[in-house]
């Protein structure tokens, strides 16, 4: 998602507020695909086309249904935020005169622990889920299978992988090195 504005109808401070907004929106757009990607590419293709326990996905992929929560609600108040100040007659022009209380609501308190748990959480098991990946892959022909046939865009797997600090030169090979 390339969000394209023009700000050449906007004060320096809306101009930065905008193109902030704009930011935003394409960075957690972009993060919010790469989980879609984990969840309905990998997690799910695991357990409904390889059969893998859900106990041994579970592991490689902890958390994952609640932060795709967490940044889908934010993506959506982001997207809100931004049709709310869209300039009448145009569907990209849009001025941006509040934007601190998106990111305090997102980035403090009880919301801000809650994400701060569930990366911690997240994060910590990647060894687990690494090792226990490895293992599976080297000694389950479906599970070499279902990857070997992976459509992997060169774009979305590597960003995929990445958010975990997973990185894949040959996705075909493994998804994690």
């Amino acid at each position: 998602m390339l969000v394209l504005i023009s700000t050449d109808f906007l004060n320096k401070e809306e101009t930065s507020s905008s193109l902030c907004l704009s930011e935003l929106i394409q960075t957690e757009f972009h993060h919010v695909r790469t989980l879609r990607i984990m969840e309905g590419v990998y997690r799910r293709g695991m357990l409904d086309d390889v059969m893998l326990e859900a106990a041994v996905v579970h592991t490689i992929f902890p958390c994952l249904d609640q932060l795709l929560e967490l940044h889908s609600s934010f993506l959506s108040e982001l997207l809100k935020r931004r049709s709310e100040g869209l300039q009448d007659g145009s569907s990209t022009n849009f001025t941006v005169c509040r934007l601190a209380d998106l990111l305090l609501r997102q980035f403090s308190g009880q919301p801000a622990e809650e994400m701060k748990k569930l990366y911690s959480e997240f994060c910590s098991r990647h060894p687990k889920a690494v090792k226990l990946y490895k293992e599976v892959l080297s000694r389950d022909r479906r599970l070499q299978q279902f990857i070997r046939v992976r459509p992997a865009p060169s774009d979305l797997l590597p960003v995929c992988l990445s958010l975990s600090g997973m990185m894949s030169t040959n996705p075909k090979v493994a998804l994690w090195n």
